[in-house]
């Protein structure tokens, strides 16, 4: 079943999500009135969002739902079928509104010129329209080309009118063609966000953008849990992390500086990783005590809009680690205010995909700082904790970063 409302976009200040719906009006992320001080974007449209599972933004909008609906947000790049498709869909087409998602507010843009100007997004599913989003708002300067093989996009239908966004459809992904539209759109800055199964089609890419010689920047299909630093055994020589670590090498030597971002798992995904969506408990596999990043969507895709027009290029050829929460699955069931469930397999649609990632969490390898078992195939050497949260997350100047409980914490 898939609830539905309308609303025109949400915003966080001081770890509290804000949500604006028709006439100017406001909820409070635990469903009482704002406080006073709260901010306000004036007047806006309202766009329309699903949420595939009964809990998170439904209890941020008090608004009813609507009996049909057709969402703006489609989880297409090459994510799961049945995989949650739950994110706002966000606002930051209209001067007064573009705030809500901006890493830098517009009445601050003019006070900076942003490092990169021109961006180029392969594969914009549902984390890439956040990300497209994030760069619009994030100055009026940034031009971002959305690439599709298709006639159609998968995001927001105003961003076909929206002049910071171009739309190229039936993009032939050959190191030829491809190169020659990122030359002929002097794409600074190449993002591939595509799924798992899409993973490989990255290496087209990254020839392509060497060959167009006006790329200076390469953001690779990362935005979930480590992949670098670790130790490959043979049982995971054609895992996705295997593929990531080679795409991350390509990039590398194509002498093209390589940023790249870990968050964790999304927080908005909890319910249905943990399979709350279908017994109302928190499945887990192994241990219910290992810690693990979690980031709201939005900020994983503000923190990659706020580098690329924010730090200089010498901070681009990294990876940065960000965590908007740590909390264990008995820290879940807490928060959700129900059960651990300790199961072989994660129950539900995609169990099979459920339960490797509940493993994985089980092996430490859901924290994006932290070293996991020492039995693990998958090895990291010791971090600084401290050291890397300092690195990452305070880089977003005056950020506040959504916790699980501001996203999943039903209202009172």
């Amino acid at each position: 079943m898939f609830l539905c409302w309308e609303l025109t976009f949400a915003t966080a200040r001081n770890n509290t999500l804000y949500v604006y719906a028709g006439s100017n009006s406001k909820v409070h992320a635990n469903g009482r009135a704002p406080p006073a001080s709260s901010p306000n974007f004036g007047s806006s449209r309202s766009v329309v969002f699903e949420t595939s599972y009964p809990v998170g933004i439904r209890n941020v909008i008090r608004s009813p739902p609507r009996p049909t609906c057709h969402s703006g947000r489609e989880d297409v790049t090459g994510g799961p079928k049945g995989a949650p498709n739950n994110n706002v869909a966000i606002n930051a087409f209209s001067p007064q509104d573009s705030d809500a998602l901006s890493p830098t507010p517009r009445s601050m843009a003019a006070q900076f010129t942003p490092t990169f100007k021109t961006f180029a997004i392969a594969g914009v599913g549902r984390f890439g329209s956040h990300l497209v989003e994030a760069l619009v708002a994030a100055h009026p300067s940034t031009q971002v080309h959305v690439l599709t093989r298709g006639d159609k996009h998968k995001g927001d239908s105003r961003w076909e009118s929206h002049s910071q966004i171009t739309i190229h459809p039936h993009v032939d992904y050959t190191v030829d063609n491809l190169s020659q539209l990122l030359k002929r759109i002097s794409a600074e800055v190449v993002i591939t966000t595509f799924g798992a199964p899409s993973i490989k089609g990255q290496a087209v890419v990254v020839e392509a953008a060497k060959e167009a010689g006006c790329v200076k920047v390469f953001v690779p299909s990362e935005f979930g849990t480590p992949s670098d630093g670790i130790s490959l055994g043979n049982d995971d020589e054609q895992g996705m992390s295997a593929e990531k670590m080679k795409i991350a090498k390509k990039v590398q030597d194509a002498g093209l500086p390589c940023l790249r971002i870990y968050n964790g798992f999304f927080i908005a995904d909890i319910p249905w990783v943990t399979a709350y969506t279908e017994n109302d408990l928190i499945n887990v596999v192994g241990d219910a005590d290992r810690p693990v990043s979690y980031t709201a969507i939005q900020d994983a895709a503000g923190f990659a809009a706020y580098v690329l027009t924010h730090l200089p290029p010498d901070q681009m050829n990294t990876v940065y680690r960000i965590e908007g929460d740590r909390k264990t699955p008995t820290d879940i069931a807490s928060i959700m205010d129900t059960t651990l469930n300790h199961v072989e397999s994660i129950p539900g649609q995609l169990s099979e995909l459920r339960t490797v990632l509940g493993k994985l969490m089980s092996a430490g390898l859901g924290d994006v700082f932290t070293e996991p078992k020492p039995d693990s195939v998958l090895k990291r050497g010791d971090r600084s904790r401290e050291e890397e949260m300092a690195k990452a997350n305070g880089l977003w100047e005056g950020h506040a970063f959504l916790a699980v409980k501001d996203v999943l914490l039903p209202a009172a």
